[in-house]
């Protein structure tokens, strides 16, 4: 997107507009090296180049801004965002470094920041699918779910095959209580896609929460079948099997996650509902006992163990 279209815009305005032999040399490497992967020599050549007092506004601007990009690759966001604010004082509608400062603004955990600088860029740039996008996820950090999904679907009325914003859109949706949205989202993606154990186990979650229990069964069958290692669609599974009083298939299932990752307090939880469900009071508290010293947080355990007076 915009971070690997920078060198590009650095060589055109380089030709477009001449500086000093040794400048234009350094333009050159700086870009050659980054390309590369060399961002150590790339930084040490645009400090060259922004120090060498020879550039006009413009041209310091996207050296500012590439040298903030660099910044952000090598996880210093406070140094790039100092970066991105002296390239945009110079040129306040330079888009590119209008939308990287939001990208900073987002890392540094500062959403409206970052949503104002989204915003910019899109009154330059009405088609800027990526800021529509960032924009969304701006606003969801701030709670703004609605304002957020507005924001999708003109990402998407741009790039309607775009499976990563319409993922992130029945996201927004199920968190705006919209399953039947989240779940049409979901269906477009696997019409793209053919098949994703990723798409089909969150399909399966909203499908439980939207009250479908035999489709939410049927997604996670499907994302185990692809990924027969992945334990979070065991884990929902056997929570499915749970509300179904199918408790020995739930066994099964929480077995088998804890065989795999032993750690795993929600396997704890869900299998000591399911030694309950079989008559096994003393192996469900001990799956209870093993949740709690996981740090599972849930207040009927608390209170059930307050209860039999193991925790005060």
């Amino acid at each position: 997107m915009r971070l690997t279209s920078l060198l590009a815009l650095t060589l055109t305005l380089a030709m477009a507009l001449p500086l000093q032999a040794d400048v234009e040399s350094d333009v050159e490497a700086a870009a050659t090296a980054a390309e590369a992967g060399d961002f150590e020599t790339s930084l040490t050549l645009l400090n060259r180049i922004i120090d060498s007092g020879e550039l006009p506004p413009e041209r310091h601007a996207v050296m500012l801004q590439n040298r903030g990009v660099i910044f952000q690759i090598l996880d210093d966001p406070q140094t790039a965002l100092d970066d991105f604010n002296r390239a945009i004082a110079l040129s306040p509608t330079y888009t590119d470094a209008l939308y990287n400062r939001g990208i900073t603004f987002m890392a540094l955990g500062r959403p409206a920041d970052a949503a104002n600088d989204f915003s910019a860029v899109i009154r330059e740039e009405p088609a800027a699918v990526d800021a529509y996008g960032n924009l969304a996820e701006a606003q969801l950090a701030m709670g703004l779910i609605n304002e957020a999904i507005a924001s999708y679907d003109h990402a998407i009325a741009l790039a309607p095959t775009e499976v990563l914003l319409l993922v992130s859109r029945a996201h927004a949706r199920r968190l705006a209580g919209d399953m039947t949205g989240a779940i049409i989202d979901y269906d477009t993606v696997l019409a793209y896609l053919g098949a994703d154990p990723l798409v089909y186990f969150e399909r399966g979650r909203t499908r439980a929460v939207d009250g479908d229990m035999s489709g939410a069964l049927d997604d996670f069958n499907r994302a185990l079948e692809l990924d027969p290692l992945w334990v979070e669609p065991m884990i929902e599974r056997g929570f499915l099997y749970l509300d179904q009083s199918l408790f020995d298939l739930a066994l099964i299932d929480f077995d088998d996650v804890l065989a795999r990752e032993p750690d795993v307090a929600d396997a704890f939880f869900g299998r000591g509902w399911a030694h309950n469900g079989v008559d096994d009071p003393n192996a469900a508290m001990d799956d209870f006992m093993m949740a709690y010293a996981l740090g599972y947080q849930n207040a009927w355990l608390d209170e059930h163990l307050r209860e039999l007076g193991v925790i005060e």
